[in-house]
């Protein structure tokens, strides 16, 4: 039987939320600070590739909205758009009632 949606979760409950994407910073937001004092930056990725599925070979073009809060924000701020980036994180839902997604940040790698 699963919880009900609105039931609080605890930490690794009910699976993995782990994305691991290369990809080009395409924008990025000034960094600001959230309501509670944490370092927030916004920015879109976006991510190439041909990727092998049931045998045939398929190219992939997608943009992705990520957010990075405190250290991980002020560093992001200080990376240039265009820069090629190696990023893991989880996902959220963008909005609390949407579908779209948005990948937190935990950590960041440049070429």
């Amino acid at each position: 039987m699963n919880p009900p949606s609105d039931a609080p979760l605890t930490a690794g409950e009910d699976g993995e939320n782990h994305l691991l994407l290369t990809a080009t910073l395409t924008g990025r937001e000034t960094l600001r600070y959230n309501l509670s004092g944490v370092p927030v930056t916004e920015c879109t990725l976006s991510h190439a590739s041909r990727q092998l599925e049931a045998g045939i070979e398929r190219q992939v073009r997608l943009d992705i909205s990520a957010v990075a809060l405190g250290d991980l924000a002020r560093e992001l701020a200080g990376i240039d758009p265009g820069t090629r980036l190696t990023v893991s994180g989880f996902l959220t839902p963008l909005r609390r009632s949407g579908r779209a997604l948005c990948l937190h940040l935990t950590r960041i790698d440049q070429y």
